[in-house]
């Protein structure tokens, strides 16, 4: 009886489950779209143009509209609500001009009154301005006109749509205009873009009123020098705050330390000069982001952004005038992933007396660090052994141009070396993977050997992805390992003005993908190995001032080079030096009468050697350390090429127009022009008016403004990292 009982509840609770997920998974009947707004649509698709097809579906032969691409309809109603009109970006992040939508927004829009969301980012509306209809569109709760070549005022009728919460207008073209007051009307609001749409003037106090924004982006703006608004620290529900390259100046608002949920902070490539890094910040525990490079802050780096546990990012890089007298609140970040103190001169001048920070053994306690860069500053003392616990590390730190001493250890170096150098300025290299150490104080190779000889397979799997390799100017002794023949994929190769001894390693022609080669101003002896012929894609060599002998192996690229390549060799022969002789071959055995002789050219080359680094430290040893100076020798060299411009072009022209008018013959196109406009002179020429509207909105665009806004200093690092490289060829 019971079992019987049992069974008949069983079957009972099983009726009533299927009887309850029959009904919960009901398919609801599709419901067609309104026709009144099916031909509101087709008349919208009549005023764009679309070479795209992107509207290819927009037919009327497809009866039910809400089937269409790019359209959203409300599942029980029919009654369109979102159309996503934005034209598709390729796998690259760049869009294709042939596929964009464009031409006129038809106000047939207005009869879709149900729609709340509507994009048409990245498309091309020709300079047109916004239309003003769209303030009458109240159903709208999402509002993406980005980067859409809109020109001209915003209407304020977009002022009347009460419910917006998301509006985007970044990217377009609205010639220095002040942004909207309206805006602060927008109390609905959550999310604001309004980055690269040159506005400039201040910025209006109305925006204070926006207490619900989380997001607000106003980078890439002209404000004129203007200090950071302090209203905009009672936005008490901001998550994102990005200030970045917006030409602000002056003291950093206290009131921004109000933020107390803030996640994201940029406030880079502004101008802060003569102020300090604001203590508060330390305060802002949300944290996640804060970027202030190249900003020109000066004065000692606050301890209290130790107390930041959460953040993932910190970029100080390029503030020249920051000092640190240690660096031992980096061990309170322990969240960090990126940490960018690169060219930050982490020194402290008093009464002339440099006082050097060391790179503490705390570092290593940053589990989480993926990219480390401590170069270009004044650090002193070895790496920390505890570097190497940065299991997690991608990125390997750049070192280079410090004081730095000792031994380079083995462990900090990971196991993935994957970097974007600084040496990567062309567009074929845009990533490198490097090693870079150069310019420091280090006094041994050998430690870069990871395992002992005979464990090449272990070594090529630490190394595998290096493709530079720079420990210039070091006080590297010791020998070239030879186990750095199995890196197979390397590059660049420089070891030069070290104290290097021993051979060349034989294997070294098993690196053929081997581009640049330079150890010279070492002391490295024996012969050239003849496997060196195998690198067939050396376009860079440079063997000079060792105490090599013999002859150079003859290959097409050994030869291709001229004897700079190998001057300072005294016993070394071949092409392109003097030919060798059967007499000196034997190199312990000297023809009666070539005593004289050798002693002299012994003593000239002798000479030579102690000359290059004299005369090279001599002349750019100034360039090279004194920041200063460098910044005002190259100013001083672009002001000549300026003025050499200015006065030369336009004279030659009159000189040739008065020819013209002395009826005298030229050549057909005799004309002198001026060369194509630097980064720096395309801004100046975009905000002059120089450009059109549509060019100027495509080339902002397809280069997001990225050379665009470039500043005078990145030109300057660029001419000073070429010039030393010349200086060092020739």
């Amino acid at each position: 009886m019971g079992a019987s009982f049992a069974t008949h509840m069983l079957l009972l609770l099983w009726f009533f489950t299927a009887t309850f997920c029959l009904s919960f998974f009901k398919a609801e009947p599709h419901v067609s779209c309104n026709e009144k707004e099916k031909q509101a649509l087709l008349t919208l698709k009549r005023g764009l143009t679309d070479p795209g097809n992107l509207l290819s579906s927009w037919s009327s032969d497809q009866e039910d509209c809400c089937r269409w691409e790019r359209v959203r309809c409300d599942n029980k109603t029919g009654r369109v609500t979102e159309l996503h009109l934005s034209s598709p970006l390729d796998a690259d992040g760049s869009f294709n001009y042939k596929k964009r939508l464009g031409g006129e927004i038809s106000p047939s829009l207005l009869e879709l009154g149900f729609l709340n969301y509507l994009n048409l980012s990245f498309s091309d509306f020709n300079c047109a301005h916004i239309p003003s209809f769209l303030g009458s569109m109240g159903s709208l709760t999402h509002l993406d006109l980005q980067w859409a070549n809109f020109s001209r005022l915003i209407p304020h009728q977009l002022g009347n749509i009460s419910g917006l919460r998301y509006l985007d207008l970044s990217g377009n073209d609205f010639n220095r205009a002040p942004i909207p007051s309206f805006l602060g009307s927008m109390g609905s609001l959550r999310h604001l873009d309004l980055h690269g749409a040159n506005f400039s003037g201040l910025i209006p106090h109305q925006l204070g009123n926006l207490s619900g924004l989380r997001y607000l982006d106003l980078r890439w703006n002209d404000f004129n020098r203007a200090p950071i608004p302090s209203f905009l620290g009672s936005m008490g529900n901001l998550r994102h705050l990005d200030l970045h390259g917006a030409n602000f100046s002056g003291l950093i608002p206290h009131q921004l330390g109000n933020l107390s949920g803030l996640r994201y902070l940029d406030l880079s490539e502004n101008d802060f000069s003569r102020t300090g890094i604001p203590s508060f910040l330390g305060s802002m525990v949300t944290l996640r982001h804060l970027d202030l490079h190249q900003a020109n802050f000066s004065g000692l780096i606050p301890h209290q952004l130790g107390n930041l546990s959460s953040l993932r990012y910190l970029d100080l890089q390029y503030n020249s005038d920051l000092h640190a007298d240690n660096l031992r609140w980096m061990s309170g970040l322990s969240s960090i992933q990126y940490l960018g103190l690169g060219e930050a001169d982490l020194h402290r001048e008093v009464d002339w007396l440099q006082i050097m920070s060391e790179i503490p053994e705390s570092l290593g306690k940053l589990k989480h660090l993926e990219f480390l860069d401590l170069g270009d500053n004044s650090l002193n003392g070895p790496i920390p052994q505890s570097l190497g616990n940065l299991s997690e590390i991608a990125n390997l730190y750049y070192l280079y141009q410090n004081q730095l001493n000792g031994t380079i250890p083995k462990r900090p170096i990971p196991n993935c070396l994957k970097n974007i150098s600084a040496m990567a300025t062309h567009d074929e290299y845009p990533f490198f993977e490097s090693l870079e150490f150069n310019f420091n104080y280090f006094s041994y190779i050998e430690n870069l050997v990871l395992v002992p000889k005979g464990h090449e397979l272990e070594y090529e799997e630490n190394l595998r992805f290096v493709k530079i390799i720079d420990l210039s100017s070091n006080n590297l002794s010791g020998s070239i390992p030879d186990e750095i023949s199995v890196l197979s994929e390397l590059r660049f190769l420089n070891l030069s003005q070290n104290h290097l001894t021993g051979k060349i390693p034989e294997k070294i022609g098993n690196m053929k993908e081997l581009e640049t080669v330079d150890l010279s101003h070492n002391h490295l002896s024996g012969e050239i190995p003849p496997s060196m012929s195998n690198l067939t894609f050396i376009n860079y060599l440079d063997l000079s001032y060792n105490n090599l002998s013999g002859k150079i192996p003859s290959s097409t690229q050994l030869q291709s080079f001229d004897a700079h390549s190998y001057t300072g060799n005294p016993q070394l022969c071949g092409d392109p030096l003097p030919k060798c002789t059967v007499e000196e071959k034997p190199l312990n055995r000297t023809p009666i009468g070539k005593t004289e002789d050798h002693s002299e050219n012994s003593n000239f080359y002798m000479g030579m050697g102690v000359g290059f680094p004299v005369g090279f430290w001599a002349i750019c040893g100034i360039l090279f350390f004194k920041r200063t100076w460098r910044h005002a020798y190259f100013k001083f060299l672009d002001d000549i090429q300026d003025w050499v411009y200015v006065t030369t072009v336009p004279n030659v022209n009159w000189f040739l127009e008065k020819l013209k008018s002395h009826h005298l013959s030229l050549p057909p196109r005799t004309k002198f022009e001026f060369p194509a406009l630097s980064p720096v002179m395309m801004e100046a020429g975009v905000q002059g008016g120089m450009l059109s509207c549509q060019d100027h909105t495509r080339k902002r665009f397809k280069k997001k403004l990225k050379l665009v806004r470039m500043k005078a200093w990145s030109v300057e690092k660029s001419k000073y990292i070429v010039a030393m490289a010349l200086i060092r060829l020739y």
